[in-house]
């Protein structure tokens, strides 16, 4: 075994190189394709479209203001200190934040409701014929 001091990891050099491709492990991560079984049973159960759409919409829509309301404040301190060095001042407008996390939200929502549709629209048998 060798020591890598860059990454602070252990690696054999005799052992096979093992990789993964980002569009794989990417395809790996949506919450509709990691849920459809979950989605299945529920519309078996009797969930309507609009049950499971709310579903997946409220874990993005909570992360989106968390990561929005975090963000917004250092946004502003660090573009109202970069137009402080120009010497023409530029205003910061205040709405322009606002309506980018709506704008934010806007797009988050529209993705995942196409999957979150798709997936509640398909047929649960499918999901669940391998159990």
């Amino acid at each position: 075994m060798a020591w890598c001091c860059q990454q602070g990891l252990f690696f054999n050099p005799s052992a096979p190189f093992d990789y993964t491709f980002v569009d794989e492990e990417y395809a790996h991560l949506f919450a509709a394709e990691q849920r459809v079984k979950e989605i299945g049973i529920r519309k078996v159960l009797g969930a309507s479209v609009f049950n499971i759409w709310q579903l997946f919409s409220k874990d993005f829509v909570t992360v989106v203001l968390v990561a929005t309301f975090i963000a917004t404040p250092i946004a502003y301190f660090v573009v109202h200190h970069w137009l402080e060095g120009y010497e023409y001042k530029a205003e910061l407008l205040w709405w322009i934040f606002p309506a980018t996390g709506i704008g934010i939200l806007l797009i988050t929502l529209t993705t995942v409701s196409v999957h979150a549709i798709k997936a509640a629209l398909a047929n649960p048998a499918r999901s669940l014929r391998p159990e």
